[in-house]
């Protein structure tokens, strides 16, 4: 009997893991779909004239467990226009996760397509004027598709490879 409490405890700690990893999994297929199916419905949506008052590098810095320190860069936009004679105010690029880059230059090369003061094309929801965006795509919608399916398929593995360990384990133990 003494033997099967860290088989419980191991089996509780990996239970916790297989369900995180399937559950972002899950997230990251559910927010790549609902980011497709935004940027093809947006297609049909009207479109008026804005101004970008905003155009800037954003850098983020991840610290890895040695304490190297990385960057990201990614573009930031913000814009305004008018529906209806209503002023809104918007910093969506595209549909889905913001688009990182590993360098300032990439997301330079995006932002030369928003100068501060240049006009744009903003297509809006007539539905909801407030909910707009510049690009009519979903943007890393396909890598998080990918990795989302890879970590359900890693977390049914891991639950097959545990399960066949447990049950191993059970049956050694068993009393028949």
């Amino acid at each position: 009997m003494a033997d099967l409490i860290p088989l419980i405890f191991g089996s509780l700690c990996g239970g916790f893991f297989i369900l995180i990893l399937a559950g972002v999994g899950v997230y990251m297929i559910v927010v790549s779909l609902r980011s497709r199916k935004k940027a093809e419905s947006s297609q049909a949506w009207p479109h008026t004239l804005g101004q970008v008052v905003r155009a800037e590098v954003k850098r983020t810095s991840n610290t890895d467990d040695d304490g190297h320190i990385s960057y990201t860069y990614h573009p930031e936009v913000e814009y305004t226009y008018e529906v209806a004679g209503q002023t809104y105010s918007s910093q969506r690029l595209m549909f889905g996760a913001i688009r990182a880059y590993n360098t300032t230059a990439k997301a330079q090369r995006t932002l030369a397509r928003y100068p501060v003061g240049s006009q744009v094309t903003v297509y809006y929801d007539p539905a909801k004027p407030a909910d707009s965006v510049l690009e009519r795509i979903a943007g890393a919608s396909t890598s998080m598709l990918v990795i989302g399916i890879a970590m359900i398929l890693v977390s049914a593995c891991v639950t097959c490879v545990f399960g066949a360990s447990l049950a191993n384990v059970i049956l050694k133990n068993a009393n028949f």
